[in-house]
């Protein structure tokens, strides 16, 4: 009976125990359900609570050919974070929009979604060019860019051309490299293409995304996105805006070997662009590409001021070029006599005067050194004449 009691009462014990590590499973737990609630509360507080404020409503992207602010603050955004030299968002990479007024983390979490890959690639100018042509083209949704200026021209036939493309303020350079920034899908899986033969200096998940958003959010524009903050690189010129050159002078006379200068202003849509010059006989007049025009022969040219936009708007200045002639005596031991001009103008006839010499007769003036082609008036031409002599 004693073994038997002993072994009741290591049962008891055994229950007891078991009794106590359920109950401390149990409070565990509970710690456990308790602490999740708490971390789900603070995370739920911490995305909710504001963070920065709208002054525009961002809640509708605008799926069509035009600026859209959301993917404006994307592409700024991933440009800000990346510093990449380009950024492109497609309209299709946001996936919610953000209300005006207040923001929070939770808002900016939904705009790119989740699991979803972000990288940037190294290209050739003149794929980014081709990227853009493509975009206004049609093909694909619409791409909204950062770090990156140009203007689209509709021409008459309706289609529409890329012009003046500039990236950090210069103009792209289509042998350059350049270090470009978007959503994956965006960049490799667009029905042109012209991504393609890139290739990735660096990618990442976007689980985080929201991060670069607040962060550009609430360090590059203070917490608040405004109308300013929003700005389009890109400006849309319809095929009805007008474009007008005027120049300094509407006519010119120059003699020949003299210069000036020339100034053309441009009134256009498209901003602030230059003028191309170019002369419609360099061999009366040439222009330089600042507009500063020599004299170069005798007769009439047409100086023309075209503006760089390609809108074939012009202004003209007509030259007249009138002969600036040279005299060079050869007197050979003589005075050349003080009414012989060294420099005549146009179409004057010099009659040419004696020179004199001490015991010498005069026999004339010559075209030739040898002095057997004589001359005795000058006209229209550069000459070098010779004065021949007989001992008196």
């Amino acid at each position: 009976m004693k073994g038997w009691k002993k072994i009741v009462l290591s049962a008891a014990l055994i229950g007891a125990w078991a009794m106590i590590v359920v109950y401390g499973m149990e409070y565990m737990g509970s710690v456990n359900t308790e602490a999740a609630q708490t971390k789900q509360e603070e995370d739920k507080d911490r995305l909710t609570k504001k963070s920065g404020r709208s002054e525009v409503d961002l809640s509708r992207p605008l799926f069509q050919e035009k600026a859209d602010p959301l993917a404006i603050f994307v592409a700024d955004a991933f440009l800000w974070s990346t510093k990449a030299d380009v950024a492109f968002v497609s309209q299709t990479d946001i996936k919610a929009g953000i209300d005006k007024g207040s923001i929070t983390k939770s808002d900016l979490k939904k705009v790119l979604g989740k699991n979803r890959e972000m990288c940037k690639v190294n290209i050739k100018g003149r794929k980014i060019l081709t990227a853009l042509q493509s975009n206004v083209d049609g093909n694909g949704t619409f791409l909204q860019t950062a770090g990156i200026t140009y203007e689209v021209w509709e021409k008459q036939d309706g289609s529409k051309e890329i012009r003046h493309v500039k990236i950090d303020g210069r103009n792209l350079d289509e042998t350059a490299e350049y270090t470009i920034v978007g959503m994956k899908e965006t960049l490799f899986l667009r029905q042109d293409g012209v991504f393609e033969d890139g290739y990735v200096v660096e990618s990442a998940e976007l689980e985080d995304a929201y991060v670069m958003l607040y962060e550009y959010l609430m360090e590059a524009l203070n917490g608040e996105i405004t109308e300013e903050s929003l700005q389009p690189g890109i400006r849309f010129i319809s095929k009805d805006s007008k474009t007008i050159v005027s120049i300094s002078e509407k006519q010119k006379e120059l003699y020949q070997e003299d210069s000036y200068q020339l100034h053309a202003e441009v009134e256009t849509d498209s901003g602030e662009i230059g003028v191309k010059w170019s002369s419609s006989n360099s061999r009366v007049a040439a222009v330089s590409k600042d507009g500063k025009v020599v004299g170069i022969g005798p007769g009439t040219a047409w100086i023309t001021a075209e503006a760089k936009d390609g809108s074939g708007a012009t202004a003209t200045c007509r030259i007249t070029v009138t002969g600036k002639y040279k005299i060079r005596y050869v007197c050979n031991g003589g005075e050349n006599h003080v009414a012989n001009p060294e420099v005549y103008i146009g179409s004057t006839v010099v009659q040419l005067k004696k020179p004199k010499k001490e015991d010498a007769t005069f026999l004339g003036w010559y075209v030739d050194e040898a002095c057997t082609i004589p001359i005795t008036e000058v006209q229209g031409k550069n000459v070098t004449i010779y004065a021949a002599w007989q001992d008196r």
